[in-house]
C-alpha cells in the first residue's frame, strides 16, 4: 500500500510540474495578449551602442523600471478599460535611427506619450527633421535632453533633465562669484550643442564677475580627444593664468585632460560640468595637484537615497543590480582596445556606479508613472487627443515648480512652466588634493520661489550611536544614546536642528530629548579644534514592518531636518569606513548602518485665492539596520510546538479501540497550541506575521490528525476497503511532510532576510563587531 501511495504521490508531482510548465507559456501568451489589447502605448527611446564593449546597465534599468511601472498601473482598476503598454526603441546612438524611431512613434495611433531621447546631437537632429510633426501631433514628449534651446518652439516637449540655463549655469556662476574666481577658462567638445550652449551661457556672464579668459573646443572621436588640440588648450590656459578651469568632456577625454594638466604642472582648480562618476576612480584624478569640483544630482558622497535604502530593505522581488554586461561580440575584446573600467564591474547594488544606473532607470520609470497618474485621474470618456492635452497641461500646472510635485520612486519631480525643464538644483561636490573621494563643498545653494539662489550651509556631522535600548514593538518606538559631532564654523547651532522622528511627550508637548554639550565652545584641549560635541539621549519613533516577525530586520533611524527654512542646511557625514560601528543593544544584531537623505516638501493652499504651492526642504537620517535575535522565539515557541506535534503525531499508534484516548491527546495538543499562542508577546500589526503562520500550520496539522482519527472509526467509512491503511499512511507520511515544508519555509525566511541586507561600500559589520553589538 505504501508503494501504491508513493506512486500516486509521484504522479501528483509530475502533474504539478507539467501544469507549471504549461502555465509559463500561458502566462507569456497572456502578457502578449495584454500588450496587444492595450488601448494606449508609451514610446520609450533608449540609446545603447550596438558594438560597444559593454551592454549598458543604465539602459537595462530604464527598461526594467518602465515595464514595472506599466505593470503597476495596469493592475489598478482605473486602467481596466484603457490598459497601457511600453514600446521601447533603441537608436544605437545613430541619428538616422533616432529620427526613424520618433517617426514610427508619431505614426502609431495608440501613442499616448513619448519618453527619452538622450544625446544633444541626436536631439538636435531629431527636432530638425521631425520637429514640425512633433508639434502638430501634440503628443507629450518628455525627453532626456540637457540642451533646452532646441525645445523652445515645441510647447508639448519637456525634459527630465535640469537645463543648463536655469539650473547648472546659475549655480556655477554663483559659485565663481562667491569663490572670487576672476579668470575662469572653459574646455568643451567641438561640434557639440551642449558644450556650445554651456560656453555661451558662461561667456555671457550669468552673474559671474568676469568673462572667460580662454575658451577651447576639442575634437573628440569615439570618446578619445585630439591630443594635439588638448595639449595646446592646456598650454594656453596656463599661459593666461586661469584661476579655475570649467571642463565639459566625457570620462575618457577628461582623464586625458587631467593627465596633460598634471604633466604641464597646471594647478588651477577644475570644475567638471558632467556628472560621471568614473573619472574620480582614475589615477589621473588622484595625481592632479588641485581641487576637483563637480555638480551632484542623484548620488551624493557617503550618503544614500533614503527611499532607495528603505525599499531595498523591504526586499520582495525587485531587481537592484544593473551592472554593465560584457559584450563578447565587440571587436574591442579581440584587438585589446576594450578594458574593464578602473572601478570594476559593480557586484553590490550600493556601488556608486550601480546607484547612478538605478537613478537613470528610475527617472524613466517616474516619467511613465507621471503620465499614468494623469491618465488615472482623467475621465475615461476622454478621447486620445484630449488625454494628451490633459497630460501636457498637468505637467505645466499641477507639477509646475513651486506649485506641486510628482512623488516618484526615489525622487520628487517638478518642471519649470516656461522652460519645461526639470527643476532640480544641483549640489556642489569637491575632491580636494590628497583626498580619497568627493564630498559636499562647504557652500551649497537652494532656489527660492523668485528663481534666485539662496546659500545653504553644509554641516560636516557624524552621529555615533552607542546604545539602542527599550525597543517597543507595540508603541513602535526606541531609545537611543549617541554623540553628535559637527564643525563649529558652519554657524548652525544645535538648537536649529529638528530631530523630526523624536517621540513627543503627551504631557510636556515636546520631544523626549536630553542634549548635553560636551565641547560647545569648540576649543582645544582634550577635544579636537573647531568641533562641537553633544551627548544626546532620547526616545524616537520607528516605522517597522512586522510581516517577517520574528525573523525580521528593521530600520532604526535618527532623522534630522532644519527647524527654520531660512536657516536651511545639508549634512555631510564622514566616509562609512571612518564611522564607529559598535553599539550596545539587547535582542538585536547590527547588520548595517548608513546615512540617507531625502527631499520632502510642505504642500500649502492659500484659502484666500486657492493658490497651491509647495515648500521643499532636505532631511537626513542616520539609519541602523538591525536583525532581531530569534533564539528566544525558538525556545519559547518553536520547540514547544514541535513537542506538541510529536505528542499528537504519536497518538496514531494507539490502538483504534482507544479512540477516546487518541482524540483526547490530539484535542489537548490543539488547545495547548492555542493557549501558547495567547501567552506569547505579539507585535502591534493588523497583518499576519510569520509567527501567526507557524501557529496556523500547527493548528492545521493537529486538526488533520483529529479528522483522520474520526474517519478511522466512522462506521460508514470503515466499510471502504483499504481506506484505513490510506488514512494511516496520510497521518504517518503527510503530517511530517507538512511540518517539514513549514520548517523549510522558516529557514528560507530567516536566511532570505539576511541575504536581502545590502551593505554599503566598506560598511559590512565584522563578526567581532556583531558580537560587540549584542
Amino acid at each position: 500500500m505504501l508503494r501504491q501511495l508513493a506512486r500516486r504521490a509521484a504522479s501528483a508531482v509530475v502533474m504539478l510540474i507539467a501544469a507549471s510548465t504549461l502555465l509559463c507559456p500561458q502566462r507569456a501568451l497572456a502578457d502578449t495578449a495584454d500588450a496587444a489589447a492595450a488601448k494606449y502605448s508609451i514610446k520609450v527611446f533608449v540609446s545603447e551602442s550596438r558594438d560597444g564593449c559593454f551592454s549598458s546597465g543604465s539602459v537595462a534599468a530604464m527598461k526594467y523600471y518602465v515595464n514595472r511601472r506599466i505593470s503597476e498601473l495596469n493592475a489598478l482598476p482605473e486602467f481596466s478599460g484603457r490598459r497601457l503598454r511600453a514600446d521601447i526603441y533603441n537608436d544605437f546612438r545613430d541619428n538616422d535611427t533616432a529620427i526613424a524611431n520618433v517617426r514610427k512613434a508619431l505614426d502609431d495611433p495608440t501613442t499616448l506619450a513619448m519618453i527619452g531621447l538622450s544625446g544633444s546631437s541626436r536631439g538636435k537632429a531629431v527636432f530638425e527633421a521631425v520637429g514640425e510633426d512633433i508639434a502638430k501631433r501634440n503628443i507629450p514628449f518628455i525627453t532626456d535632453q540637457s540642451v533646452t534651446g532646441s525645445l523652445a518652439p515645441f510647447p508639448n516637449v519637456f525634459t527630465m533633465r535640469p537645463s543648463q540655463e536655469s539650473e547648472r549655469v546659475p549655480v556655477i556662476s554663483q559659485f565663481l562669484k562667491d569663490g572670487k574666481y576672476a579668470r575662469p577658462a572653459f574646455i568643451g567638445i567641438s561640434d557639440n550643442p551642449g558644450s556650445a550652449e554651456a560656453a555661451r551661457l558662461l561667456r555671457d556672464g550669468q552673474g559671474a564677475q568676469s568673462s572667460l579668459v580662454a575658451e577651447h573646443a576639442i575634437p573628440v572621436k569615439d570618446g578619445a580627444p585630439s591630443m594635439m588640440d588638448l595639449k595646446a588648450a592646456v598650454q594656453d590656459i596656463k599661459a593666461k593664468d586661469a584661476d579655475i578651469v570649467l571642463v565639459q568632456l566625457g570620462s575618457a577625454a577628461m582623464e586625458e585632460f587631467l593627465k596633460e594638466a598634471t604633466a604641464q604642472q597646471l594647478r588651477s582648480p577644475v570644475f567638471l560640468l558632467t556628472d560621471g562618476e568614473r573619472i574620480f576612480f582614475s589615477q589621473a584624478a588622484k595625481d592632479y595637484d588641485a581641487a576637483l569640483y563637480q555638480l551632484g544630482w542623484s548620488t551624493l558622497p557617503f550618503v544614500y537615497n533614503s527611499r532607495l535604502r528603505r525599499q531595498m530593505l523591504d526586499g520582495g522581488s525587485a531587481r537592484w543590480l544593473f551592472a554593465d554586461v560584457k559584450n563578447s561580440a565587440a571587436q574591442g575584446w579581440k584587438d585589446g582596445s576594450c578594458k574593464i573600467p578602473p572601478e570594476g564591474i559593480p557586484e553590490n547594488p550600493l556601488d556608486p556606479v550601480n546607484l547612478r544606473a538605478i537613478s537613470r532607470g528610475a527617472a524613466y520609470g517616474d516619467m511613465t508613472g507621471l503620465v499614468g497618474e494623469t491618465t488615472k485621474l482623467s475621465p475615461p470618456e476622454l478621447s486620445l487627443a484630449e488625454l494628451r492635452a490633459r497630460i501636457i497641461e498637468a505637467i505645466k500646472s499641477d507639477y509646475a515648480t513651486g506649485r506641486g510635485a510628482y512623488r516618484g520612486k526615489f525622487d520628487d519631480w517638478s518642471f519649470h512652466p516656461m522652460g519645461r525643464t526639470a527643476s532640480k538644483t544641483p549640489m556642489v561636490l569637491v575632491k580636494n588634493r590628497g583626498m580619497d573621494g568627493k564630498r559636499l563643498a562647504g557652500r551649497q545653494y537652494a532656489k527660492l520661489r523668485n528663481d534666485t539662489l539662496h546659500e545653504i550651509k553644509t554641516i560636516y556631522m557624524d552621529v555615533d550611536v552607542t546604545r539602542l535600548f527599550r525597543i517597543d514593538d507595540d508603541e513602535k518606538s526606541f531609545f537611543a544614546e549617541f554623540f553628535l559631532t559637527m564643525n563649529a564654523d558652519s554657524g548652525i547651532p544645535v538648537s536649529s536642528i529638528n530631530f523630526s522622528n523624536a517621540f513627543l511627550d503627551a504631557e510636556d508637548g515636546g520631544p523626549k530629548l536630553t542634549i548635553q554639550p560636551l565641547n560647545e565652545a569648540a576649543g582645544g584641549g582634550i577635544y579636537p579644534e573647531n568641533v562641537r560635541i553633544y551627548k544626546i539621549t532620547g526616545k524616537f519613533m520607528s516605522r517597522p514592518d512586522f510581516s517577517r516577525y520574528p525573523f525580521d530586520t528593521q530600520l532604526f533611524s535618527i532623522e534630522l531636518k532644519p527647524k527654520d527654512g531660512e536657516a536651511a542646511f545639508i549634512i555631510q557625514p564622514p566616509p562609512a569606513a571612518m564611522r564607529d560601528r559598535v553599539l550596545e543593544t539587547d535582542g538585536w544584531v547590527l547588520r548595517d548602518q548608513y546615512v540617507g537623505y531625502d527631499g520632502d516638501y510642505i504642500p500649502i493652499t492659500d484659502a484666500r485665492s486657492d493658490a497651491k504651492s509647495i515648500v521643499p526642504f532636505y532631511k537626513a537620517e542616520f539609519g541602523y539596520v538591525m536583525q532581531r535575535e530569534a533564539t528566544d522565539y525558538y525556545l519559547r515557541v518553536v520547540i514547544p510546538l514541535v513537542f506538541i506535534l510529536i505528542v499528537a503525531f504519536l497518538s496514531i499508534f494507539i490502538p483504534r479501540e482507544n479512540f477516546e484516548a487518541i482524540v483526547t491527546i490530539q484535542v489537548t495538543a490543539l488547545l495547548s497550541a492555542v493557549a501558547l499562542y495567547f501567552s506569547i508577546p505579539k507585535v502591534g500589526t493588523d497583518a499576519a506575521t510569520v509567527s501567526d503562520r507557524i501557529f496556523l500550520v500547527d493548528y492545521l496539522a493537529v486538526s488533520i490528525m483529529i479528522a483522520i482519527s474520526i474517519a478511522r472509526v466512522n462506521p460508514l467509512l470503515r466499510k471502504a476497503r483499504g481506506l484505513d491503511r490510506v488514512l494511516k499512511a496520510v497521518h504517518v507520511l503527510g503530517t511530517p511532510l507538512l511540518v517539514a515544508a513549514m520548517a523549510y519555509y522558516l529557514a528560507s525566511m530567516h536566511f532570505s532576510q539576511q541575504a536581502q541586507v545590502w551593505y554599503g561600500q566598506d560598511t559590512q559589520i565584522s563578526e567581532s563587531e556583531t558580537a560587540n553589538s549584542k
